[in-house]
């Protein structure tokens, strides 16, 4: 059993990780593309986040949990056949 300290202590940590992934990751991908697609891959961001949450959010509301978890975790992996590995070929 849990008490209810540990989950909003557990929560606050959650909720200040995807907060700074949320901060992080489009600042990241700005900084590393090139001027003249740095707006089009933040708009690609922002829609993809926007489109994830209404896809959990729509789904969710009929399957249970677990069913959602699969599906959110194994979709994205089947979708490409090699990792998603990115080389940098020269560094400026």
């Amino acid at each position: 059993m849990h008490s209810s300290s540990t989950s909003s202590g557990n929560t606050f940590f959650l909720g200040f990780g995807a907060g700074s992934f949320a901060l992080a990751a489009p600042i990241y991908i700005l900084e590393i593309s090139e001027p003249h697609i740095r707006g089009g891959l933040g708009i690609l961001m922002q829609f993809m986040v926007t489109s994830g949450n209404v896809f959990v959010n729509g789904v969710g509301s009929v399957l249970p949990w677990e069913i959602l978890t699969g599906i959110v975790i194994v979709f994205p992996g089947k979708k490409r056949k090699k990792p998603m590995i990115v080389y940098v070929s020269s560094w400026p």
